[in-house]
């Protein structure tokens, strides 16, 4: 019977439910569901249509929202801060939004996404947030169109300031003056996970899972090419399936980009550069109707309402509307359609990967290698890595991860012993894996952790953290291969830095070289975090290593130790690295 009742209750146009909402439990999630069930949000992008500088355009550029087929409005306040002209700005949209039948969210700027928010002492950070969510309320009691309020960037990047503890009163203070109001924060994939539902979960009306492909599609779809349509649609449909599981019984809105600027999250056009119209409107549609299958509902950012992308949506959400096509109709296993995907590897050469992301050479050798890339978790993680045999079909292994089980460097030494390119970066190992118990009297992270010291051991250095510096300058040290044309031998060259870029692209940690050859080291600069940014202090700390070679039986042991890849500090020379890595591998 509660299937049934679901079932019709998915069929049935969004309306909003008579009675208010009760303020906590799961017959606040129904109430929610039934209430954001089918939403269609434009947020922000007012391109023709730019009312905070003309009013008189207001009334218009909600019409057009809703000529296009969407229900809802999403306003962000201009300047970050949500102060009296902000919310006098977004009653004019609630109001002007009623008028032709539209919903209106609000979104709320978190610290990381604002220095001044940031910068605030805690108490009055903390006050900010509590005032502006019973002042959303306040408004919303009084207009029952503003249904929700979200936060942009909600997790990973905040998760010290929204503490369970600070949500429960965010939660308290807002329902207690409109318990109809919903909470729904802006989330990415990996920081939606079940302890988070289970710590925040009942002070979340809903998410707004943002998709751009964050689950290293590499790891579960081989030969994963982000220029593939079909690939990508593929991914999309993962993500959101195990999200689905994650978050259950909440309201999931997929938010998606409709490209605005050159790497855009997206399908990539074949050079990667700028996309044309029809690129966009074709990755768009295929975005809109992958959320239609899996999802309560879609956010959609970028570009403005009278673009193609747009127009090109509207019979869609036409059709879905006339013929009572719900959201959200599909469920299941997140790789149940992947199958098709599977390839048995031949003898290769092919270029191996171990990631968990793509940054520094796990960006940069995967684009500029001929031989097919292959992503090895899973081979890792399942038992199934053969080192010997792996260093004949991958001459090349590159790994990149902060989480490793304790035996993974054992395996990575043999394939280096057994005569491979074993190529570290980014902290490989210093962050140990969450399901491996320390031994009695090891740390389980850090500078001491097993697998820290394993992969020191195998790259022949004494690896520390901290205090990580700011690079300002670097040398070649030693004449070899992978030297070839990076400049003469002792000569300091100027870091790739350049005034206004983020200083936390050239970091690098003070590890020391034991048995390693150093062939490019690096001068630090005193950089401390101070709560927002790292903040140059003018003072060098030191030398340390940045590239350092160890051979290891018959095969190398490579590793840097830029923070995120050494590329904004190398300039034009980071390429002319990586293909000295690749001739040494004998793809060149």
């Amino acid at each position: 019977m509660r299937a049934l009742l679901l079932t019709g209750l998915l069929l049935l146009p969004a309306l909003a439910p008579a009675e208010d909402a009760p303020l906590s439990g799961p017959e606040r999630l129904a109430w929610m569901r039934a209430r954001l069930q089918g939403t269609v949000a434009k947020f922000e992008f007012t391109q023709g249509y730019d009312f905070r500088k003309q009013s008189d355009s207001l009334p218009a550029f909600m019409a057009a929202i809703k000529a296009r087929g969407f229900t809802a409005w999403d306003q962000m306040a201009i300047g970050h801060v949500w102060d009296d002209a902000a919310f006098a700005s977004l009653e004019a949209s609630i109001v002007a939004a009623e008028e032709v039948g539209l919903d209106v969210w609000a979104t709320l700027t978190p610290p990381s996404g604002h220095e001044e928010i940031a910068r605030w002492p805690l108490e009055e950070r903390r006050e900010y947030y509590f005032r502006t969510v019973e002042r959303f309320a306040t408004l919303a009691a009084e207009h029952p169109n503003f249904v929700a309020f979200g936060c942009d960037d909600f997790l990973p990047y905040n998760r010290n300031f929204f503490t369970p503890e600070m949500l429960a009163e965010m939660a308290r203070r807002w329902r207690a003056i409109c318990p109809n109001l919903a909470f729904v924060p802006l989330l990415y994939y990996g920081s939606i996970t079940p302890e988070l539902m289970a710590e925040c979960g009942e002070y979340l009306d809903g998410i707004v899972f943002h998709f751009r492909a964050n689950s290293y599609p590499p790891e579960y779809l081989p030969g994963y090419d982000p220029k593939n349509f079909e690939m990508y649609r593929d991914v999309m449909r993962y993500e959101l399936k195990r999200v689905r599981q994650i978050v259950g019984e909440h309201p999931l809105i997929c938010g998606i980009y409709v490209w605005y600027y050159q790497g855009g999250w997206g399908v990539l056009t074949p050079d990667e550069q700028n996309p044309s119209e029809e690129h966009i409107v074709r990755d768009a549609v295929q975005k809109l109707q992958i959320a239609h299958d899996f999802a309560d509902g879609i956010r959609v950012y970028g570009l403005g309402i009278d673009h193609a992308a747009y127009q090109a949506m509207t019979p869609l959400l036409a059709q879905w509307r006339e013929q009572g096509e719900a959201w959200g109709l599909q469920r299941g296993d997140p790789e149940s359609h992947l199958g098709r995907w599977q390839q048995a590897l031949g003898d290769g050469p092919y270029l191996g990967t171990l990631l968990t992301l793509e940054r520094g050479l796990g960006y940069s050798l995967p684009r500029a290698c001929p031989w097919p890339r292959v992503e090895l978790g899973r081979s890792f993680e399942r038992g199934e890595f053969d080192p010997e045999g792996a260093a004949r079909r991958f001459p090349l292994l590159v790994v990149s991860r902060t989480q490793m089980p304790r035996e993974w460097p054992e395996l990575l030494r043999r394939y280096a012993e057994a005569g491979g390119i074993l190529v570290l970066e980014a902290v490989p190992g210093w962050v140990t894996d969450a399901g491996v118990r320390a031994l009695e009297g090891e740390e389980e992270r850090g500078d001491t952790a097993p697998t820290t010291l394993a992969l020191a051991d195998l790259s022949g250095i004494t690896f520390r953290y901290e205090p990580r510096g700011f690079v300002t300058g670097w040398r070649v040290t030693a004449d070899h291969p992978l030297t070839a044309g990076l400049g003469e031998v002792a000569a300091w060259q100027a870091s790739g830095w350049q005034e206004g870029d983020s200083t936390y692209t050239c970091l690098a940690h003070p590890v020391q070289a034991t048995d390693a050859t150093v062939l490019l080291e690096a001068e630090h600069e005193v950089c401390p975090y101070d709560g927002v940014a790292y903040v140059r202090r003018g003072e060098i700390a030191g030398v340390h290593p940045l590239l350092t070679v160890r051979p290891v039986g018959q095969g190398l042991v490579v590793r840097h130790y830029a923070q995120n890849g050494a590329g904004p500090i190398m300039g034009e020379t980071w390429d002319t690295l990586v293909h000295n890595l690749l001739r040494l591998a004998g793809s060149e």
